[in-house]
């Protein structure tokens, strides 16, 4: 419905400004002596449109206007580059200053000594152009921050699914290993190495997403071409997402191996082995090593994982501090 709407307002808009481009030719075709331009001009206005509101409509409304234009009489360009002017100006175009002398210069009253009609029409044309390109402009960089929204979200369906999918199998292997099941605090999981480092990757991928989302809805109305080749074209988001994914991976052997320690960060030492533990009945029997965390302490894991790949910098000034150390 909002869809909907959002293209009735658009089609208005743009008939509207066709309506208003044949009135202005209509008021001053009478003085266009040759034939084969006010058959071209015709043609351009005669031609039934389909109200699209596309960029093939939008040249050819841009095109009518800069026809019609380079014909208007003396009065019709003076109440014209006006109007312009003022667009410009809440627009904040570039090159206003320069727009707003030529309106002090050409178009005073009286009319300045030397100033011909000619002049007037060119530097109408010519602000009239600026406009044009600044529209253009500006539907290209909308149509550029809808496209990187839409792969925004793509990616983060991906990454959210990925970061769902380990924690499913713990649970299920948790459920499947014999092992019970309670509420207490104390409760221990078994992780299986694999997806443990496949829980530390996604949500460590997951940080790095949150990290372009966050950057991407603080600054929609500024993001520009640039800014999605760099930042949220398919291969930068994909390196995102990598970086994220082995800084957490990195960032848990950090912690592993006790070089960041506090109680903020989750106790990693309890390792053990399935069979010190006696776990060998249920569907699915825990082989090899196994690491065994509180619940607090899993959900440690899981926030310094995702903190790892929404962090830029963490893992890197980690490792320029421990390598301070080491040379001392």
């Amino acid at each position: 419905m909002a869809n909907g709407e959002n293209r009735q307002k658009k089609n208005e808009l743009i008939a509207n400004e066709w309506t208003t481009v044949r009135s202005l030719w209509d008021a001053c075709k009478g003085n266009v002596t040759d034939s084969k331009v006010r058959e071209e001009i015709e043609g351009l206005l005669s031609k039934e449109r389909k109200w699209s509101s596309e960029a093939e409509d939008w040249y050819a409304l841009n095109l009518a206007k800069q026809q019609v234009g380079a014909h208007l009489s003396p009065i019709q360009v003076d109440a014209e580059f006006q109007g312009l002017l003022d667009v410009a100006r809440d627009r904040s175009v570039p090159c206003l200053a320069r727009f707003q002398e030529l309106k002090a210069s050409l178009f005073s009253k009286p009319t300045p000594e030397g100033v011909t009609s000619d002049q007037q029409r060119a530097a109408y044309l010519s602000l009239l152009q600026k406009l044009q390109s600044d529209f253009v402009e500006t539907r290209f960089q909308r149509q550029l921050r809808r496209e990187a929204a839409t792969r925004l979200f793509h990616y983060g369906v991906i990454v959210f699914c990925l970061a769902l999918v380990p924690l499913a199998v713990f649970l299920m292997i948790l459920r499947w290993s014999g092992q019970p099941v309670t509420a207490e605090d104390h409760l221990l999981f078994s992780i299986e190495p694999a997806i443990g480092l496949m829980l530390v990757a996604a949500f460590g991928a997951l940080g790095a997403y949150f990290s372009r989302v966050m950057s991407f809805q603080s600054r929609v109305p500024t993001v520009h071409f640039d800014d999605v080749m760099n930042l949220y074209h398919r291969r930068m988001l994909l390196l995102r997402l990598l970086y994220g994914s082995i800084a957490a991976i990195i960032f848990y052997f950090v912690m592993r191996s006790g070089l960041v320690t506090g109680t903020a960060f989750p106790n990693l030492s309890l390792i053990s082995t399935a069979e010190d533990l006696g776990v060998t009945s249920g569907k699915f029997a825990p082989g090899g090593h196994t690491i065994f965390a509180l619940v607090a302490e899993l959900a440690k894991l899981l926030v310094w994982s995702f903190i790892a790949g929404f962090s830029e910098r963490l893992i890197p000034d980690v490792l320029e501090s421990e390598e301070a150390q080491a040379k001392k």
